[in-house]
């Protein structure tokens, strides 16, 4: 009966062990993802970035065009 009892330890620290490996491996999975989603927030804000720029740049070398109040035409 004694190797029944170190059998059944046996078993039962295997699937501990297997029970924390798994949290482990999920653990690195989210930390993964967590990490990837901060490297695209941050790309996508860049890009964000560089568009204001690219808008503020064109509204200041637009060129306005005026109109005679009287005509209606361009001056």
């Amino acid at each position: 009966m004694m190797w029944l009892s170190f059998f059944i330890g046996y078993i039962v620290g295997t699937i501990i062990c297997l029970i924390i490996m798994i949290q482990f491996l999920k653990a690195k999975e989210v930390k993964d993802l967590d990490y990837d989603i901060d490297s695209s927030i941050k790309k996508e804000m860049e890009q964000l970035k560089e568009i204001k720029n690219d808008n503020d740049i064109e509204n200041k070398t637009r060129i306005r065009i005026t109109y005679c109040k009287k005509c209606g035409r361009p001056v």
